[in-house]
């Protein structure tokens, strides 16, 4: 084992979690995020999780979720799965649900993440908009420009990889995601651990 964490289980896996989480860049988010676990012991934890996220765009996000989380006999990983029911609202106030599934290994070195996205209900909401001052007089009609707006809620999925970079403080992680036919590619992150309550993500 490496000698800065002496197991797995000096993790943060086992306690409950309450976090904040704000972004900023072209639009501003809020993360309240809740981990609450109610069955376990030295070996593994079942726990529901609560979480609701805001944007400055009046996007909003909540979920509602069970996970389960086990240690290894050598105390170097955790493994664990979840589902989640996911409520999205968009910028454009339509209402979206989906039910999310993953399964996630956290470990002192390595950390490997999966998950599969499922939509439920309504999966596509058309809009149309008006533009003003662009109507015509054609003979005896008048015709008036539109243009329509489509969002839509697409079978997705992502898997991401991540390792300790020098110390245990500092994590980086990169990932591949697929939504519908048209959006799949990369991402990056760094995850630097200040203190057991404040973590700084940048991606």
């Amino acid at each position: 084992k490496p000698d800065y964490l002496a197991s797995a289980s000096e993790l943060p896996w086992r306690k409950a979690r309450l976090s904040l989480e704000a972004q900023t860049g072209t639009r501003t988010i809020g993360t309240l995020d809740a981990m609450i676990p109610f069955m376990g012991n030295d070996d593994f934890i079942v726990y529901a999780d609560l979480m609701a996220k805001g944007q400055t765009n009046k996007a909003f996000e909540g979920n509602v979720g069970l996970g389960f989380r086990r240690v290894n006999d050598a105390e170097t990983a955790i493994f664990g799965m979840y589902a989640f029911y996911d409520v999205l609202k968009s910028v454009n106030n339509n209402q979206f649900t989906q039910v999310t599934v993953g399964a996630e290994r956290l470990g002192l070195v390595w950390d490997f993440r999966a998950n599969a996205y499922l939509p439920v209900g309504k999966t596509k909401y058309v809009s149309t908009i008006y533009e003003g001052g662009k109507a015509q007089i054609v003979e005896h009609n008048i015709i008036e420009y539109v243009q329509t707006r489509d969002e839509t809620l697409s079978y997705g999925g992502d898997v991401e990889v991540g390792r300790i970079i020098g110390t245990n403080k500092l994590r980086g992680y990169v990932a591949m995601y697929t939504f519908g036919e048209n959006l799949t590619g990369p991402r990056a992150r760094l995850e630097y651990q200040m203190n057991s309550h404040i973590t700084l993500n940048t991606a």
